[in-house]
């Protein structure tokens, strides 16, 4: 039996981080790849952050970027993830 063409359900991608590690060009250049099958992608700070690093790569991946100070703010941000 031959499936022909794979479907691949679209994708959303949420990217969480406090900013601290170096920008992460390899890992991006493989998201970039498949981004027309990115539905979705999420940048989510954490914290003393650093915004540089995190909103260059949402800028990369054209996301929305959410700014959270506190952890008890993540039910309130994948509950308006889930609901887009």
């Amino acid at each position: 039996m031959s499936l022909g063409i794979y479907c691949f359900p679209p994708l959303i991608i949420i990217f969480m981080s406090d900013g601290q590690a170096e920008y992460p060009n390899t890992q991006l250049d493989r998201l970039l790849t498949m981004k027309s099958r990115i539905n979705q992608f999420w940048t989510v700070a954490l914290g003393d952050t650093k915004m540089d690093v995190l909103e260059k790569i949402n800028d990369t991946m054209d996301g929305e970027f959410k700014e959270l100070q506190d952890s008890k703010d993540l039910v309130d941000v994948y509950a308006e993830i889930a609901h887009h």
